[in-house]
């Protein structure tokens, strides 16, 4: 049988020394991959920083607002700060997550945190607090009055082609210069 030590120093026959060589190339392109991935997360959160940014505005607002009525104190912060604080930390994530992921819904996330700030004004200038209280209506009005946000863009601009087409006479649009003709006397 052949020794495979040598000067008391362990050492592994060729093959394995392959093996091993292959797991840390394998090792070595899953953490480079890894690594990858990371920055191009990093590069995404740098781009999109100024619309999270007011995105975590909105939402701190609509959680202080929503809960403005309460007045208690958890963990040495008003509650309405600390629910606005864990408001604005769950959106921002999901916002951040959705807008990688669905790049094309990042009007969506946009319009859902304006009109959620305008549903959390309803409820606190109403203080009809039992529909804050239902998740499933609060959602409804919610995502509805995001859905006819990112409409009117839409009726705006038929409404203005509209107005055009049937105020303007058809010759103001000619781009061909027409001769005038004079009559001679």
């Amino acid at each position: 049988m052949q020794s495979w030590s040598f000067g008391g120093k362990v050492s592994f026959p060729p093959r394995f020394r392959q093996i091993n060589h292959k797991f840390r190339l394998q090792k070595g392109l899953v953490s480079w991959l890894r690594g990858f991935a990371v920055k191009r997360i990093v590069e995404h959160l740098n781009r999109e920083k100024r619309r999270l940014y007011s995105i975590a505005f909105l939402a701190f607002s609509a959680g202080c607002v929503l809960y403005s009525h309460v007045d208690a104190t958890r963990l040495g912060l008003p509650l309405p700060v600390l629910a606005g604080f864990i408001y604005m930390g769950l959106i921002v994530c999901a916002s951040a997550i959705t807008s990688y992921f669905l790049p094309k819904l990042t009007r969506v996330t946009d319009a859902v945190a304006v009109t959620r700030l305008g549903f959390a004004l309803w409820i606190a200038s109403t203080q009809n607090y039992e529909l804050a209280a239902s998740p499933m209506i609060g959602a409804t009005i919610v995502v509805g009055g995001a859905a006819i946000l990112l409409q009117v863009r839409s009726w705006v601009q038929v409404a203005h082609q509209n107005v055009l087409e049937t105020m303007s006479p058809a010759f103001a649009f000619d781009a061909s210069p027409q001769r005038i003709k004079v009559p001679v006397t």
